[in-house]
């Protein structure tokens, strides 16, 4: 029995020429759609490209819009050209065509052999999981979503926002208990028969028709009524970060995916000619043992770093900010007030009997007195009080920044300018 793949493509057809050359020499009929407002010439190169290949067939092509019920209906084509002309194919890959083979393609079909009556799709309740991005939860299956998010997004959050006002909700078919997971999946010819000619699928398609992001949740629904054996996991490889975008792997991930027990990847860089080279190639008999403990480690410190950034490095792409949390200066820091005023050459005494760089008031009204009386001090920082008042937050996170590994101090008082006082009160770093 065959593994049959379908792979949904409208964009590096060059590449999706390549990996849909890969499974079918590996054994795999493939059923490409191509997306309808791909150019015809484009769709006829990788016509050409494949034609050598005798199970590699195209489907009808329908416009494909994210979040729209037109990826299910691509998706519903092509498996059933798959079922059809391929009789003898038992299990049946949803890919696309970014998606690569991490694993050799005969670890993939000896899994599927050794478990013929598993579907492999990650199907969950909204009540199961938190990870849905985008504010709709359990309301996507209630409301009604005739608008483009990407398009026409005003229409869209008008129209979600009048159904919340009048307190609309969709009645749901009877049977019906709502799944969400990665679009991804592989499910048996058993299942997926089931699911396309299934008593109930006009109504099905009907409902799912103005469901938001549908090609996560119509075949995930659906299987649940028709699946001997469920195993709510994808054998894709797709991470996302917190805005819910997925991740891009490039040539400098080849590492990181060989530890995947995923047998594919979504998705890879076009440009990534390590990556295709190596998975496209005859892979060796023995790999590294997958470890999806590291990668999901790997992938929530990425997370974490790009949400609240590195401490005290302010930049254009990450600004703290309190509602994502995160330190607001590079290092600890010392602030001084009130001793310079009572005892005479406190800054030169504090600076002999402790291990740090300590400055005067370093926002004087006239002047920043740094350390020694610079009048420039490391990182190109001013004594220029019109500077550092321009932005006395930058001023004095761009400070510790730039003197990492020697920590800092300084006095401050009444008769400084106060701007700072916020940042000084709330920031966890500072020193008394």
């Amino acid at each position: 029995m065959k593994l049959g793949v379908i792979l949904l493509c409208h964009t590096a057809l060059d590449r999706a020429a390549q990996v849909a050359r890969h499974w079918a020499v590996a054994g795999c009929p493939v059923v490409i759609h191509l997306d309808l407002r791909v150019a015809e010439v484009d769709r006829a190169g990788l016509a050409a490209a494949l034609a050598d290949l005798p199970d590699v067939r195209f489907s009808p092509r329908v416009a494909c819009e994210w979040g729209t019920f037109s990826l299910v209906e691509a998706t519903i084509m092509a498996a059933g050209q798959m079922l059809s002309q391929f009789p003898d194919v038992a299990h049946v890959y949803l890919a696309s065509g970014s998606c690569v083979p991490i694993r050799p393609v005969r670890d993939l079909q000896a899994h599927l052999a050794a478990q013929p009556d598993t579907d492999f799709i990650e199907s969950v309740t909204t009540a199961d999981v938190g990870w849905t991005v985008g504010g709709l939860n359990k309301e996507r299956f209630t409301l009604r979503f005739p608008f483009s998010w990407k398009r026409q997004r005003r229409l869209f959050d008008g129209y979600v926002r009048l159904q919340r006002w009048i307190g609309f909700q969709r009645r749901i078919p009877a049977g019906i208990v709502p799944h969400l997971g990665s679009q991804w999946w592989c499910l048996t010819r058993r299942s997926l028969e089931a699911i396309l000619s299934h008593p109930q699928r006009a109504t099905h398609d009907r409902y799912f028709r103005r469901v938001w992001i549908p090609d996560e949740s119509y075949f995930q629904t659906l299987v649940r009524q028709v699946a001997t054996r469920v195993e709510s996991r994808s054998l894709t490889l797709s991470k996302f970060d917190f805005q819910g975008r997925p991740y891009m792997f490039y040539d400098d991930h080849l590492h990181l995916l060989r530890l995947s027990e995923a047998y594919v990847a979504r998705k890879i860089w076009p440009s990534a000619d390590l990556l295709y080279r190596t998975f496209l190639a005859d892979q060796p008999a023995s790999l590294p043992s997958p470890n999806p403990g590291k990668i999901d480690r790997l992938f929530a410190k990425a997370t974490e770093r790009r949400v609240k950034g590195r401490p005290g490095l302010f930049m254009q792409s990450r600004f703290p900010t309190k509602l994502r949390g995160g330190n607001q200066s590079a290092a600890p820091y010392g602030v001084v007030e009130g001793f310079a005023a009572l005892f005479e050459d406190f800054p030169a005494w504090l600076a002999r009997a402790v291990d740090a760089r300590v400055h005067g008031h370093l926002f004087a009204p006239d002047r920043v007195q740094f350390a020694s009386g610079e009048a420039v001090f490391k990182g190109g920082l001013s004594d220029s009080a019109t500077l550092r008042d321009y932005d006395p937050r930058s001023f004095l996170t761009n400070l510790i920044w730039n003197t990492r590994g020697e920590t800092q101090c300084f006095q401050f008082g009444p008769a400084d300018v106060q701007d700072i006082a916020c940042l000084l009160y709330t920031s966890p770093s500072p020193r008394d």
